[in-house]
């Protein structure tokens, strides 16, 4: 069954909190992770909805 969701947002933001991820970071290691459809630190990390449109060879 394929889930139907209105009002999906085109991308959202993972925010991180108030870590230095340019040092090396282990996502599995963070606490407290959360999103919002709105970037709001400098640190979040974008995620965009990609479609995926598979055509159909003709044979």
């Amino acid at each position: 069954m394929k889930t139907k969701i209105k009002n999906l947002p085109k991308k959202i933001y993972l925010q991180i909190g108030d870590i230095d991820a340019n040092n090396g970071v282990d996502f599995d290691e963070l606490t407290g992770v959360t999103w919002c459809a709105d970037k709001i630190n400098d640190n979040d990390i974008e995620y965009q909805l990609v479609e995926k449109i598979i055509k159909k060879e003709k044979k």
